[in-house]
Formats: C-alpha cells, sequence, structure tokens
C-alpha cells in the first residue's frame, strides 16, 4: 500500500512539472503572437485562455 501511495505521489509530481512546463510555453507563445497594440493584445488574451479554458 505504501509503495503504492509513493509511486502515485511521484507521479503527481511529475503532472505538476508537465502542467507547469505547459503553462509557461503557452505563456512564452502568447507573447510572441500578441501585437504591440494593447487593444488586439487583450483580445488575443481572451481568445488563448478560452482555447485553455481557463
Amino acid at each position: 500500500m505504501e509503495e503504492a501511495k509513493g509511486h502515485l505521489e511521484g507521479e503527481v509530481d511529475v503532472m505538476k512539472e508537465q502542467t507547469e512546463k505547459v503553462n509557461q510555453i503557452a505563456t512564452n507563445l502568447l507573447k510572441q503572437c500578441m501585437p504591440k497594440q494593447r487593444r488586439s493584445r487583450r483580445r488575443s488574451e481572451m481568445r488563448v485562455m478560452r482555447v485553455f479554458n481557463w
């Protein structure tokens, strides 16, 4: 039982790391895609948030 619990906790840690990496990549892509104009930037953010269901 303890072994299984330890394994699952390890899996959770890996998933958290992967989620953080995905969020970093999404943030970087968002920054690259954002035009310099503020109005358009806000629209781009909303579009990405909708895609990722944030």
